[in-house]
């Protein structure tokens, strides 16, 4: 049944004629060409059969054997029936030839997984093992040459003695183990494939070498041999060899404990590692190139496709079976357009290889973006020359991709083009506008007091506002110019074409005009108001410039009034660029511990004794002179400025009471310290005052927070930051009372210690009843809630007199100082301690 004995036996060159009319499936694809490197890994004959019992591929040791044997391809390679060799022997030298017929049909068939038989051949010893050959069908069958072991099997029976010779270096894995489970013996190759000394016993056990894993199993199948005279179990087993790498040993053990020419079980078998890894590789291949989120094409040089992947399916809409067999031309897919296709198979010619994107044609006509790699291949062992594309459909990134830019350029909340489009934009028509004549305008439009508008309805209802402003304005936006939505309540409209500097006024007085529409809000019919900055590109041909012009316009309108439109000219600019001077200063002084932190007394009106002082900043310009808050707070707000601001004239005020409190400890003086809107909107503020007050170690209750009555507008917001600052124990005063958009129905809502009446309302005392009404309001509701009362701009006996008779505790103003630096205020300080004194003592 060898290769070199089938020649011999009757009727075999008729059959194999007959067999190799059939030209076997796999003997020129790309499975054959693997099956044959397959069994080229085995050392011993072997021959991959297909379903029909034909020799499909057969490896080198079968070749050899054959050549050896006298035999020629025509009889016992690819083509050939095996199983008509089998069944048609005849004459000596085929024992076993029926049963190996069976077995390999029995194993063809499924009813068996694998088959084994033991036969002599020519004097020699063969073992038959008969596998499948996996996802392919078929069978493959090996001719193991184990007549070293059948010799050493009978000398062992008939010389007893001899049994400890040293084994023949060419026997198979071979051992013998006591009953007690020790090893006695090992052939040389397994000693080798152990990493042992050949020939030399350690008295291990047979488990010593056995992978963990596999020692129970081992055991169980030494146990049941060991059990039972005669008895024999076939199982798999891992190693570890010498290497501490794992190998694959199928191996048989037979209990000769009886024969007392062996006496041990006999352990014989092969290492069937590479042939195992092979078809875990062929298998893992398989299944890898089909779960991979990449299309893998094969077309050979006639670009006719040989391999086909199921992701290829998936992006082509093709089948294997549709695909397989046809060239990309008649599929009609890959790049849509013919020049990229010609562009990719050229670099593939002169350099081998090609990567990049390109939008693919599908089978139905649909159009994919993907991104390639297409190398060619070229493989001389097997004789293929060929191009393989790996492909990924990369619909998801470029969808991604696009919202990403239209977000980029647009405004999520009304879907208008944002500021970066508006410069894009601008940019286009201006180099327009000098191509062909005519006038570039912006109008940049802010809704007037929307701030009030969000405290009715809220900012849910308000952002519902400024889409349906959206509407509106779109409304009479011609085609060609540009409407956006520059964030907040600010919008901006782009003309082009403009023919003179007077047609902005017509287009400015239509935006104005739509938004007084009425409309339901809150229950309410509404109308809208807005201020609007306006710029043409004959004061600037740039676009960034041109946008800074109108919104500096802006804010010139919403300074003068609502619903007032400025036109950009260059002293709005001169005081534009002003500002910005004077913020890169205000920047640098305040880096450099330039400003000065000044103080004006605050006292009981009845007593006239100091109550505590308000502390207010000062900038020594050296140009402009010594400056008051009211030139340069406003842009401190404006430019991010004003939290570092307040954190330097908190620290001044808190280092300063120090200092007092160390001078006169038992007086009951306090220092205000003023916190704008923009400060109280920082969620940190809290901790940043409480560090503060707690590193100048002064006590919190002796600092008073004043907040404007205009930054209380986000009730919600604003309680919780001033409920945050009462915890850290500082006091709570509202500046400016009466002046704000809240007025008195929001007061209870906020934790207060101080009502501050503004100064506007204390100059009319005694002379306007207006302001009598409003004051003497003021107090009784401070009284009335609990709260304490001071005036600011306190400057007549008369105000003093009229503030006193109606309650109010302490006021502050010219009457009693002008704020005073630092180094006054303390002797301040010094004359009120001694009034104090002279007081008790009288």
């Amino acid at each position: 049944m060898s290769p070199a004995d089938q020649p011999m036996r009757p009727g075999v060159g008729a059959e194999a004629t007959r067999a190799r009319n059939v030209q076997p499936p796999m003997a020129s694809s790309r499975a054959g060409i693997l099956v044959r490197q397959a069994l080229d890994l085995i050392d011993a004959p072997s021959a991959a059969l297909d379903p029909l019992g034909q020799i499909i591929e057969v490896n080198l040791a079968w070749d050899a054997t054959a050549r050896l044997g006298g035999a020629a391809a025509l009889t016992t390679g690819a083509g050939v029936s095996y199983l008509a060799i089998c069944d048609m022997a005849a004459g000596e030298d085929t024992d076993g030839a029926a049963e190996s017929a069976a077995g390999i049909r029995s194993v063809l068939s499924g009813a068996a997984p694998r088959f084994d038989l033991d036969y002599p051949c020519a004097d020699r010893w063969y073992s038959l093992r008969v596998t499948t050959l996996g996802g392919f069908g078929g069978v493959i069958v090996t001719h193991l040459d184990i007549t070293s072991l059948k010799e050493a099997e009978l000398r062992l029976q008939q010389e007893e003695r001899r049994l400890h010779l040293p084994f023949d270096e060419s026997m198979p894995i071979f051992a013998l183990i006591g009953e007690d489970g020790v090893v006695r013996r090992r052939s040389p190759t397994t000693s080798r494939l152990l990493g042992l000394e050949v020939d030399v016993v350690l008295g291990e056990t047979a488990f010593d070498r056995i992978d963990p894993a596999d020692r129970e199993r081992a055991a169980i199948a030494l146990s049941a041999v060991a059990s039972t005279p005669g008895a024999t179990e076939r199982v798999e087993l891992t190693v570890i060899d010498g290497e501490g790498r794992r190998r694959q040993l199928d191996v048989v053990a037979a209990n000769l404990l009886h024969d007392p020419d062996v006496a041990a079980i006999v352990v014989t078998g092969s290492d069937v590692t590479e042939g195992r890894r092979a078809q875990i590789s062929r298998r893992l291949e398989s299944r890898l190139m089909n779960v991979l989120p990449t299309s893998v094409v094969v077309t050979d040089e006639r670009r006719a496709v040989v391999y086909w992947n199921d992701r290829a399916t998936a992006i082509f809409g093709l089948t294997a079976d549709q695909a397989l067999g046809r060239t990309v031309a008649e599929l009609r897919i890959g790049a849509l357009d013919d020049e990229r296709s010609d562009e990719i198979r050229a670099a593939v010619l002169l350099r081998g290889r090609w990567h990049g994107e390109y939008d693919a044609r599908r089978s139905d006509g649909s159009v994919v973006p993907v991104h390639s790699i297409v190398e060619r291949l070229d493989d001389e062992d097997i004789g293929f020359h060929g191009i393989v594309a790996a492909t990924v459909d990369i619909s998801d990134r470029r969808r991604l991709e696009s919202e990403v830019a239209y977000q980029a350029l647009h405004d999520p909340l009304t879907g208008l083009p944002n500021r970066s489009m508006v410069l894009d934009h601008l940019d286009g028509a201006l180099t327009r506008a000098a191509l062909r004549g005519g006038i570039t305008t912006v109008l940049c439009l802010d809704l007037d007091d929307f701030g009030s508008i969000n405290e009715l309805v809220g900012h849910v209802e308000g952002d519902e506002v400024l889409r349906a402003v959206a509407a509106l304005l779109g409304s009479v936006v011609y085609a060609g110019n540009m409407l956006a939505h520059l964030g907040g309540d600010a919008f901006v409209v782009c003309c082009e074409d403009l023919v003179d500097a007077s047609a902005v006024y017509v287009v400015a007085e239509k935006v104005l005009q739509v938004l007084k529409a009425p409309f339901r809000l809150g229950g309410e019919l509404r109308t809208l108001t807005a201020s609007m900055g306006v710029a043409t590109s004959v004061s600037s041909r740039n676009g960034d410039a041109l946008l800074r012009n109108a919104e500096s316009a802006l804010r010139v309108a919403k300074g003068a009034g609502r619903g007032r439109v400025e036109l950009f000219d260059d002293v709005a600019h001169q005081r534009a660029r002003q500002r910005h001077e004077i913020a890169g200063q205000l920047e640098q002084a305040i880096t450099e511990g330039e400003l000065a932190t000044w103080f004006q007394p605050e006292v009981d009106i009845v007593t006239g004794a100091l109550f505590g002082f308000e502390a207010l900043v000062r900038w020594p310009h050296p140009v402009r002179g010594l400056m008051a808050p009211d030139e340069f707070i406003a842009i401190a707000e404006e430019n991010d400025l004003i939290g570092a601001l307040g954190s330097l004239v908190l620290t001044d005020a808190c280092k300063a009471l120090g200092r007092w409190l160390e001078l006169v400890p038992d007086h009951p003086l306090t220092v205000s310290v003023n916190v704008s809107a923009h400060q109280l909107a920082d969620s940190g503020l809290a901790s940043s005052v409480e560090q503060t007050i707690d590193r100048c170690g002064v006590p919190a209750d002796r600092i008073c927070l004043e907040v404007t009555e205009s930054a209380l507008m986000d009730t919600p917001a604003a309680a919780s930051a001033l409920r945050a600052l009462q915890a850290t124990g500082v006091k709570i005063a509202i500046d400016d009372f009466g002046t704000g958009y809240s007025s008195l129905r929001r007061l209870k809502r906020f934790p207060v210690d101080f009502l501050k009446i503004d100064r506007e309302f204390i100059a009319g005392l005694g002379t306007d009843d207006e302001d009598d009404v409003i004051v003497s309001a003021v107090v009784n509701l401070g009284r009335s809630l609990g709260l304490r009362l001071i005036a600011e701009g306190i400057e007549t006996t008369e105000q003093l007199a009229a503030l006193d008779e109606l309650g109010c505790e302490y006021g502050q103003g010219y009457l009693w100082s002008r704020p005073l630096p630092e180094a006054e205020a303390t002797a301040f300080v010094h004359a009120d301690h001694r009034r104090r004194i002279e007081t008790a003592g009288g």
